[in-house]
């Protein structure tokens, strides 16, 4: 837990690493990683710690509510992506009058 509260999050992630090679079932751990992948906008990574955590306890409030906190930003994530991919498109279609490659003039 220090290490996110310095915002340390690599060596968070590591730490509870360890801590699951150490006791695989470690729910503490799977939430402070979970945490610190939330942190680090790896929001796929957190739902799945925050996920394993509610397979053992699914009436955590606290996991309940970091991970639907994980699945909003993941899909608001997502739906920037998809904006960003269709003016990309958009911007690309536009290049010539006629939406066609021009043709240069045969002399």
């Amino acid at each position: 837990m220090a290490y996110i509260k310095m915002k340390d999050y690599r060596k968070a992630i590591d730490d509870a690493n360890t801590a699951l090679e150490m006791k695989p079932g470690y729910l503490k751990a799977f939430h402070r990683r979970g945490k610190a992948y939330a942190a680090l906008n790896e929001h796929d990574l957190a739902i799945k710690d925050f996920q394993t955590i509610l397979e053992s306890e699914p009436e955590n409030k606290e996991v309940n509510k970091d991970l639907m906190a994980a699945r909003t930003l993941l899909n608001d994530k997502i739906l920037k992506e998809i904006e960003k991919e269709k003016k990309n498109k958009g911007k690309s279609k536009g290049s010539s009058k006629n939406g066609k490659d021009a043709k240069p003039k045969e002399t």
